[in-house]
């Protein structure tokens, strides 16, 4: 605040005269007596950006330098290469782990529902700071005296909305700047970007409401609406913005996710276009600019990254698979590296050319002879056409909608003629890609153990850092020396998936002298009845419609779980809603196994050999082999290289198992269903907090948690 200006006072103003009463707004809105604060208010909000990007960065960097001096380690065939070597070593890993485990922890209030749940306690915690940091440079040196104290508020509001449309636009960008230095892929950077919207909007409000309490103190109000374009401009904007969080709410934008895409691009234009207009001031607009910059560099550089990706044009085939699953191999000559873990957007035009669904790659580039290959499960839109495609047209008897266990999938078909029925070809589909995107997490390879926990399909994530792992091992000593897979799924069926990949996989590692030990827990079947097929009449002895085995306290399939989709197909009987070119909707059911290879699960094997990767146990007592002991009371099969289990795993049990048996860091990848990712970090957490009681800080567990999103 410039001392030798005035306070501005209304003392000898006549409102009734128009004319003074103007002069006085004028007056009133001039904000040259606190510019200079708000002009060094902007610099102070950008250091402080700048600093936790610094810090952030040089983390990435420390981490990328540890990773290279273990693989290095290991490669000079070091004892223990993920053991800290020196007090300096040992007290930054000690710092990482307290850190990580704040980090860990998710609380769910009993009155969020699964669609709305808050972010992990770390990015809680960060956004909270970051509330406190905008409302504390909001209420800095800004009690302004006279009659524009309220309007020094006001203005000050406005500046703290602007000035964060850049960071806005960098956190939302898919080739992100902020993403490239501090190694968080954009998905995870995403969640700020959300919340930051929201820090705007709250800004945006609080300009709004005390410029408008300050005009109401002279009786000003309808003098400004009906003299002042930018008041009209303002409240268009503020609406605009009001809009785009409201329909950024997960339960919003999943409803019809490109929509979501499309009217969220075409809002922000013209939320940016209106403010453009409204901000008078000219140092102000220069963060507009600079917003509008960053998103047309994102536009320019994603499209020229698409442009690249599928010239040629790839070109897809769809095989369908147990459990309303399509397997998409993309032969692509465009794009042909990428990191484990990473996502694309797929697009296949022939099942909807709008659409372009993220999905992650289950191969390596090494792998599958460098095709990618996707695994999507059917719900609706452009994943239940792609299922669809692969089925064939047949006259069969209509079931009742009633009778039907699965009314997510579409299929467009004919009857034939001959009323027989015929095989579809297997086509080929042009496929364009977008990306890829993401894989931010560590380099599994520079544990000395490691756990990969996935649900369902979220074991797209976790298989390609097995087959990466095993392929490394094959060339070099990576410091790895135990693997521990873990698949939740619903149905035994499920396991052709990736019954080959896991085979090749568990060789690899045998050979490499790798100890590798894979668990699939089948949550929908037990060893009574080993599948659970849905009927097409309900009868007052079953409601359900179930034929699991009663005793045991838990839903029917999971069914009453939202994390866990209800289409029962322990025999591979799929039931699919078929509309015809007359519109009419009918149900019928097939057998998915009748239109698979010839592939039968692992679960067939009656074999009951131990699912190690290695000949020769440990003569260590605590891993004599023996499994962690799950939740439920359940039954054992094994296959020769996986252990089946019935029930659900009990993951702190596991996380507790394979932490005794680690030499050095232990490293977890999870990806799966709301639950599961929220029990392995509450599980990790509390396996963290009891040995730093325990214990102390310096004997803390050395634990890496990395937890993938699953879903969209």
């Amino acid at each position: 605040m410039n001392s030798m200006t005035e306070p501005l006072t209304a003392a000898g103003v006549d409102f009734k005269n128009t004319a003074a009463a103007k002069k006085f707004l004028v007056k009133l809105l001039s904000g040259h007596a606190f510019r200079e604060i708000n002009t060094s208010i902007r610099t102070v909000y950008w250091y402080g950006i700048a600093i936790v990007i610094a810090i952030a960065t040089a983390y990435n960097v420390y981490v990328k330098m540890l990773t290279w001096s273990r693989l290095r380690a290991a490669q000079l065939k070091k004892r223990s290469p993920t053991k800290s070597a020196n007090i300096a070593t040992k007290s930054m890993v000690t710092m990482m782990t307290i850190l990580r485990e704040a980090s860990y922890l998710h609380f769910i209030p009993s009155r969020f529902s699964s669609r709305a749940t808050p972010p992990a306690l770390g990015a809680s915690v960060l956004c909270l700071v970051y509330l406190g940091w905008v409302l504390g440079l909001q209420f800095f040196r800004v009690n302004y005296p006279g009659a524009q104290h309220y309007t020094s508020l006001g203005l000050r509001a406005a500046w703290m909305a602007v000035i964060q449309l850049p960071l806005l636009i960098l956190l939302a960008s898919k080739e992100n700047l902020i993403g490239y230095l501090t190694g968080i892929s954009y998905e995870r950077l995403n969640v700020f970007h959300r919340w930051i919207a929201r820090m705007v909007w709250l800004t945006a409000t609080l300009h709004w409401a005390y410029l408008q309490y300050g005009w109401s103190q002279f009786g000003l109000n309808h003098l400004e609406r009906t003299t002042d374009r930018a008041y009209s401009l303002g409240v268009v904007a503020w609406f605009l913005l009001t809009w785009i969080n409201i329909s950024s709410f997960a339960f919003l934008r999943n409803l019809h996710y490109e929509f979501f895409v499309c009217q969220h691009v075409i809002a922000w234009i013209g939320f940016i276009i209106v403010v453009l207009v409204h901000v008078p001031i000219v140092q102000a607009r220069i963060y507009v600019y600079i917003a509008i910059g960053f998103f047309v560099f994102d536009r320019l550089f994603r499209s020229s990254r698409f442009l690249r990706c599928n010239y040629p044009l790839g070109r897809a085939t769809i095989t369908a698979l147990p459990g309303n699953v399509s397997k998409i191999t993309v032969h692509s000559s465009g794009l042909t590296s990428w990191r484990n873990g990473q996502h694309v957007f797929l697009s296949i035009p022939r099942f909807g050319w709008y659409q372009s669904h993220p999905a992650t790659i289950l191969s390596t580039p090494r792998s599958h002879q460098g095709d990618l290959v996707f695994i999507l499960k059917a719900h609706q839109g452009f994943t239940a056409r792609c299922l669809a495609s692969t089925y064939f047209a047949m006259p069969l008897s209509p079931i009742s909608k009633s009778a039907s266990t699965d009314k997510s999938l579409t299929q467009v078909s004919s009857a034939s003629e001959t009323g027989e029925t015929a095989m579809v070809p297997k086509r080929k589909y042009i496929a364009l890609l977008g990306g890829p995107y993401g894989g931010s997490h560590a380099d599994f390879a520079a544990f000395s153990s490691v756990l990969l926990v996935a649900g369902s399909t979220g074991v797209t994530y976790n298989l390609p850092i097995l087959l990466d792992l095993a392929e490394r091992a094959q060339e070099v000593a990576l410091p790895v020396r135990r693997i521990m897979f873990v698949w939740v799924i619903k149905s035994s069926s499920w396991t052709v998936w990736i019954q080959e990949e896991l085979q090749d996989a568990v060789d690899r590692m045998r050979l490499a002298g790798i100890r590798m030990e894979i668990q699939i827990f089948v949550t929908g079947e037990n060893t009574t009845i080993n599948s659970c097929s849905p009927i097409t009449t309900t009868s007052t002895s079953n409601p359900t419609n179930c034929f699991m085995d009663q005793s045991e306290k838990r839903p029917c399939c999971g069914c009453h779980d939202p994390d866990i989709d209800c289409s029962c197909g322990g025999n591979g009987s799929e039931s699919i809603s078929t509309t015809t070119r007359g519109g009419k909707e009918t149900i019928i059911r097939v057998d998915v196994a009748d239109l698979l290879n010839p592939i039968q699960p692992i679960l067939s094997s009656g074999t009951s050999t131990t699912a190690v990767a290695d000949s020769d146990k440990e003569k260590n007592p605590t891993d004599s082999g023996s499994s962690p002991t799950p939740s439920l009371e359940q039954t054992t099969r094994a296959h020769s290289f996986a252990t089946i289990r019935s029930g659900r795993p009990s993951i702190e049990v596991i996380i507790r198992d394979e932490l005794a048996k680690a030499e050095g860091e232990l490293g977890i990848g999870v990806c799966g269903p709301k639950g599961l990712s929220i029990s392995c970090r509450q599980a990790t957490a509390n396996i963290c907090r009891e040995r730093r009681a325990v214990k102390g800080i310096s004997e803390m567990p050395r634990i890496y948690l990395h937890v993938e999103g699953f879903g969209w």
